[in-house]
């Protein structure tokens, strides 16, 4: 009979076990794992601002986007509804934020404070093309 294996390639790079790199290789890749990281959240929230601009939420039965990124993604309530929000202000107002996150340069945490404090300029400051 022929076994059939899965790799589990979690806790190493480029098949290496993280214990035997040298300091360097495990900063190095530390730093790659939080770019990949960073690019994978940016790219979640483009398919959930597409998914709410297609009210695919409500189309599958689901009160809105948020509850049902919820139970897609199994996720709380509350942190679905933070993901379509950034996902959206990323979406319509900043996209040098987006294309930062993209490009795995900030990561999510990042790119809520930039949104909250874009959010939070007075109007006559807010111009589009600050607010960019």
């Amino acid at each position: 009979m022929e076994s059939t294996t899965c790799s589990n390639t979690i806790g190493t790079a480029d098949g290496v076990s993280a214990w035997s790199m040298s300091d360097d290789q495990l900063t190095t890749a530390l730093l790659d794992n939080q770019t990949a990281l960073n690019q994978h959240e940016a790219r979640r929230l483009e398919l959930i601002r597409e998914a709410d601009s297609r009210n695919l939420g409500v189309t599958a039965g689901a009160a809105n986007t948020a509850q049902w990124v919820a139970g897609v993604l199994r996720v709380p309530t509350a942190e679905a509804g933070a993901m379509v929000k950034l996902a959206s202000h990323l979406d319509a107002e900043l996209p040098a934020t987006a294309q930062a996150l993209a490009s795995g340069e900030i990561s999510v945490p990042h790119a809520r404070v930039i949104s909250r404090v874009v959010t939070m300029l007075p109007s006559h400051i807010a111009t589009p093309e600050l607010r960019s």
